[in-house]
């Protein structure tokens, strides 16, 4: 599949690998709609590249995604692409010692993780999937999962929330394969992004640079590669491309 010419929605497009995205895909001649709930961030987004339509949507909220379809129909948008970039990245242990007594993990902190990251995937996909089938075309869904998946101590949330999307999107790549469209995960190790360093204590950070094989954090640039690797290949389905300089080898 060529960029040229397609077009591609991007959730969590107002900041990170998102915002990144967003800009890169934009100038290898695709029609991109940047979706968010930062609505500022997104219009900093149009600010620096003007050809990029954008969409405030909170993905945490069904009716904000129903909200972004119905204008999607009503424009008559047939998406090609989607590329959901949306997560919150959380650490928190299931239990911590704090003035003497035991703290348990907030639900409410695991319901937003998942709801955002795994359920908000879910539904906007599912969207996606009947605007393409709408339009009898082939298409292309990449799910930025993360090498947590494999399960990182202190982030039970964040790891279980993208197991599932991983888990979701090889079901999603066997029931769409037949029907033209493809399904692929985007998993990326620790990058050099803003989300990163206010998710982690710059002392796991560190840690993180030193574990990996390559010393050194991965780039947006170099995830943004594997984007594209994926989008031109059209025989790559249904499986996991790992960005993270050999630390899960």
């Amino acid at each position: 599949m060529q960029i040229e010419g397609k077009t591609i929605l991007i959730t969590g497009a107002s900041s990170g690998i998102g915002r990144s995205a967003a800009d890169y895909l934009s100038s290898e001649g695709a029609s991109v709609f940047a979706l968010d709930r930062d609505l500022e961030g997104l219009k900093r987004l149009k600010i620096n590249n003007e050809s990029i339509c954008y969409l405030q949507c909170d993905i945490e909220k069904s009716v904000s995604i129903d909200s972004v379809f119905q204008h999607l129909k009503a424009k008559n948008i047939a998406i090609d692409i989607l590329i959901n970039c949306a997560a919150i990245m959380y650490s928190s242990p299931i239990v911590k010692l704090q003035g003497g007594q035991l703290i348990t993990h907030e639900y409410e902190d695991w319901e937003k993780v998942i709801g955002i990251n795994l359920t908000g995937t879910f539904y906007v996909t599912s969207n996606v999937v009947k605007n393409m089938l709408s339009y009898r075309k082939e298409g292309l869904i990449i799910n930025l999962s993360s090498i947590c998946a494999q399960g990182n101590a202190g982030q039970s949330a964040y790891s279980a929330s993208k197991a599932g999307v991983e888990g979701f999107s090889m079901a999603l790549a066997k029931e769409l394969g037949p029907l033209g469209i493809r399904t692929v995960i985007l998993s990326p190790g620790f990058i050099d992004s803003p989300g990163m360093h206010q998710a982690l204590a710059e002392k796991s950070v560190k840690k993180w640079n030193n574990l990996n094989p390559l010393r050194r954090l991965g780039l947006i640039d170099e995830v943004l590669k594997g984007m594209k690797m994926i989008i031109m290949n059209d025989y790559i389905n249904g499986t996991i491309i790992k960005i993270d300089g050999g630390l899960t080898v």
